[in-house]
């Protein structure tokens, strides 16, 4: 029988998108969730009703240069399919209108992706799971939708 403890699925609160990089443990693997809205969010906890995206990262940069990737899509280069979406239905985030505007909560899993230890390698695979745990969340709360907003699958 297999052991793995799944470590708690636990967002911190909303941060507003440009302080994204002083989000502790951010460069550590983990799930990220985004939120869309005229409201401010800032350090406000997570509810499922507004989120628009679910993502994660198990790489070596962690949900830090996943973000990275985020931000280059949503300002109009390329690097990840869910800013490609969010951009294609908002345009370019600098001209986004309404008051709009992007918050991110993090749920980091501490982890040594370059060590690759056995313990580390099970971390990294509990990262996916929490993702689907994160998306099954989702359909609880919202039962309405099939999945959140700009995430294709």
């Amino acid at each position: 029988m297999r052991a793995l403890e799944i470590p708690e699925l636990k967002f911190g609160q909303w941060v507003y998108w440009a302080d994204r990089d002083a989000i502790d443990n951010i460069s550590f693997p983990g799930i990220y969730v985004l939120a869309i809205t005229s409201e401010d969010l800032t350090n406000k906890p997570v509810e499922y009703s507004q989120v628009v995206y679910i993502g994660m990262s198990n790489s070596l940069s962690g949900v830090k240069g996943r973000l990275y990737q985020l931000n280059r899509s949503i300002t109009g280069l390329s690097g990840h399919s869910g800013g490609n979406s969010i951009r294609k239905y908002h345009g370019v985030y600098d001209f986004w209108e309404d008051n709009l505007d992007l918050y991110v909560a993090v749920c980091p899993v501490i982890c040594n992706v370059a060590k690759r230890s056995i313990k580390d390698l099970k971390l990294m695979g509990a990262v996916s799971y929490m993702e689907y745990e994160a998306f099954s969340l989702f359909k609880k709360y919202c039962p309405k939708q099939n999945k959140p907003k700009f995430n294709t699958r």
